[in-house]
């Protein structure tokens, strides 16, 4: 059974290149708000970690990955 960890934190673009090189896993985000989500999507580009902007998408994400997983194994 594969394992999901979920964290939910103020500001994730601060600490998410770190979150997941310490998880060593990857990384969804989801961020809902205003102007400010702009800086946080250029950030996570940047480090190359996905932004989803509603929970199905994010939740979609997992789907495939869990799928994937369960392809490779």
């Amino acid at each position: 059974m594969p394992r999901i960890g979920v964290r939910i934190m103020p500001g994730p673009w601060i600490k998410a290149k770190a979150l997941a090189d310490e998880l060593g896993k990857p990384l969804l985000t989801i961020m809902m708000g205003d102007a400010e989500i702009m800086k946080a999507q250029e950030i996570m580009n940047q480090n190359g970690i996905p932004l989803y902007f509603t929970p199905e998408t994010v939740a979609a994400a997992m789907a495939r990955l869990y799928e994937y997983q369960q392809y490779r194994a």
